[in-house]
C-alpha cells in the first residue's frame, strides 16, 4: 500500500534532508522493495511561510522513473516549509477500473480541499456505495479512488463535530454500516485507514488502523508493515508510515486505534497520542491477498 510522511516544526526547515537524504529516504521507499512497488503516483502538499493555503505538486507515474524522479528532487530540495504531507501511491482498485482511469493525476494523493491536506493509506471496500453518504460533498469528487471517497466521507463527519479524533471513528462506522447494508462482500469494510490530516499550517494529526497481519514495513525493519512511526526533535517531530533509518529506539510506534495530534502552542510543540475512541468492532476474516495485490492492472514499461 502507500506511503505517508508529515512534518510540522516551529520554525520553517527543509525538507530535503527526510525526503531525499535520509538513510531510508522517503523517496527510496517506492521501490525499496521490488515486490511491493508504489507505482501509481507520488504528491507532496505544503503550507508556505508566508501562506495560509496549501500548495501541491503531484506526479501520476513511480516517482523512481526518470522523469519522475526529477520532478520530485526539484520540488523537494527546493522547499522549505513549517509543515509538509508527502505521499507515494500504491493503487488500490476495489472498482476493477482500467489502468488509465486508476493512474491520474486526479487520483494521486495528497489531496487538497478547502484548506485541509489529506493523505491515506489502505483501502476501503465500496467506495461507489460509500458516495451515498457524501451529501453535497459528493459533487467535489475530481478523481476516481476509494481513497477520495474516504476523505471526502472523513470531512464529512468533520463538518458536524469539528473533532477530527470524533469524526475519525464515525466515518468507520459509515464504512462498517455500508458493508453491513451490502451483505458483507469481500474480506470486510476496509483495510489499512491510517491517514495524515492538517487543517492549517499549526496542526499536523495521524491516524492508524488496520486490520490482519501484513508482515514487516518495506524497507524490512522489525515494524508491522501499517504501524505508523514518529520522531520528535528539538523544534519539530516527523510522522511516516516506516522508521526512516535503523536508530529504531527513537522512533516511536503509532499502533492501530492509535491517533497522534502535533500542534504549535506556546512557542512548543505539543503531542498528544492515544487510543481512537468509539472505533466499531469487526469479525475477523482469513487472511487474503488485499485488493491493491489482485486487482491493479500493470503498468507498461
Amino acid at each position: 500500500m502507500c506511503r505517508l510522511f508529515g512534518m510540522i516544526s516551529l520554525e520553517p526547515v527543509r525538507v530535503a534532508p527526510w525526503l531525499l537524504d535520509a538513510e531510508i529516504p522517503f523517496v527510496r521507499q517506492a521501490n525499496i522493495d521490488p515486490a511491493q512497488l508504489q507505482a501509481e503516483g507520488w504528491g507532496i502538499a505544503w503550507y508556505p511561510p508566508e501562506g495560509r493555503l496549501p500548495r501541491v505538486r503531484k506526479g501520476a507515474e513511480a516517482v523512481y522513473r526518470p522523469a519522475e524522479r526529477e520532478r520530485f528532487t526539484e520540488v523537494a530540495s527546493g522547499l522549505t516549509c513549517p509543515l509538509v504531507i508527502a505521499h507515494l501511491r500504491k493503487a488500490s482498485n476495489p472498482m476493477a477500473l482500467p489502468r488509465e482511469k486508476l493512474v491520474a493525476m486526479e487520483n494521486s494523493q495528497p489531496f487538497v480541499s478547502e484548506g485541509s491536506v489529506f493523505a491515506h493509506n489502505g483501502w476501503i471496500a465500496l467506495p461507489r456505495e460509500t458516495q451515498r453518504r457524501l451529501g453535497n460533498r459528493a459533487s467535489l469528487l475530481r478523481g476516481v479512488n476509494d481513497s477520495e471517497v474516504f476523505q471526502q466521507l472523513f470531512l464529512t463527519r468533520l463538518d458536524r463535530s469539528e473533532d477530527p479524533v470524533r469524526a475519525y471513528a464515525d466515518a468507520m462506522r459509515d464504512l462498517h454500516e455500508v458493508w453491513e447494508e451490502e451483505g458483507r462482500p469481500g474480506n470486510g469494510p476496509h483495510g489499512g485507514l491510517n491517514i495524515l490530516l492538517s487543517r492549517n499550517s499549526e496542526e499536523l494529526w495521524a491516524f492508524c488502523h488496520y486490520t490482519g497481519e501484513h508482515g514487516s514495513c518495506l524497507s524490512g525493519l522489525p515494524r508491522p508493515y501499517y504501524e505508523m512511526s514518529y520522531f520528535a526533535l528539538p523544534g519539530s517531530v516527523v510522522v511516516t508510515s516506516e522508521p526512516m533509518d535503523r536508530h529504531l529506539e527513537k522512533w516511536k510506534p503509532l499502533r492501530s486505534a492509535e491517533y497522534l495530534r502535533i500542534r504549535r502552542s506556546g512557542g512548543e510543540l505539543e503531542v498528544f497520542q492515544a487510543e481512537i475512541p468509539g472505533l466499531p468492532r469487526f469479525p475477523a476474516l482469513p487472511k487474503i491477498a488485499r485488493p491493491d495485490e489482485t486487482k491493479v492492472p500493470l503498468a507498461a514499461e
